[in-house]
């Protein structure tokens, strides 16, 4: 299995491991989770580097517009994808600069919380191999799921933020470049610079928001979310066989 960096696959702005952060005596294995925006292709080198890091099974967090818009790549290059949108009509409302993003992230685990559950339980059970999960920026929906998992078997909060607050570095550059011209063309160039902080933000207080809401002050983390919406004891156990070690 290869180890080169990840950042050098073309294709993507924001794909990277999840991996080495300490649980107790052990840590999150590499390769295991990984996380990402929504490609914008997939050609035949990129295919075979994600491959040779053991990519098997993707978890597409956007809606159907958003898939519509930008059809996955994924599939067509022989990955197992399961379709999991978080973002319900009442969410997208929120998405505005206005708004910000603790109130979106607020709303996602209170209102989308069985199909967030969903996603983690996805990652547990999916066939042996590396997971990626992905929404299109690869920040809120898939940081959200991301941060479930993490804390779930027990990675330290501190970490999961970290992991969480490095994406806004990723983002800005061509991707948000690329962003900016998109938005322009509905909105106009002053209200589309307005979408800056929400395109590529990652703050700690965001996610922080989010966790604050799923765990209540439990000394078990996110699992009673979990638990309360749908995930099992073995899906937790299973959880924390591909991801730890």
């Amino acid at each position: 299995m290869t180890t080169a960096p990840l950042d050098q696959i073309a294709g993507f702005a924001n794909l990277r491991d999840v991996a080495g952060y300490r649980v107790g005596s052990t840590t999150v294995r590499p390769y295991a989770l990984l996380r990402s925006d929504a490609p914008s292709s997939l050609d035949d080198a990129a295919t075979a580097a994600l491959r040779d890091v053991g990519l098997v099974s993707v978890i597409d967090l956007r809606d159907e517009r958003e898939q519509q818009l930008a059809p996955s790549p994924f599939s067509e290059r022989g990955f197992a994808v399961s379709h999991l949108p978080i973002f319900d009509s009442s969410a997208h409302a929120l998405v505005q600069p206005e708004v910000g993003l603790a109130p979106l992230y607020r709303h996602m685990v209170e209102g989308c919380a069985t199909t967030l559950t969903s996603a983690v339980r996805t990652v547990a059970t999916s066939a042996p191999g590396a997971v990626l999960v992905h929404c299109t920026a690869g920040k809120d929906r898939t940081g959200i799921t991301v941060a479930l998992a993490l804390r779930a078997i027990g990675v330290s909060r501190d970490d999961v933020v970290a992991n969480y607050v490095m994406t806004e570095a990723r983002l800005r550059g061509p991707w948000l470049d690329a962003q900016i011209v998109r938005l322009t063309a509905f909105l106009g160039e002053d209200r589309a610079h307005e979408f800056v902080d929400l395109l590529v933000g990652s703050p700690a207080d965001a996610i922080e928001t989010a966790l604050d809401v799923v765990e209540q002050g439990s000394s078990e983390r996110t699992l009673p979310y979990l638990r309360a919406h749908g995930m099992t004891d073995d899906e937790v156990t299973a959880l924390e066989e591909r991801l730890l070690g």
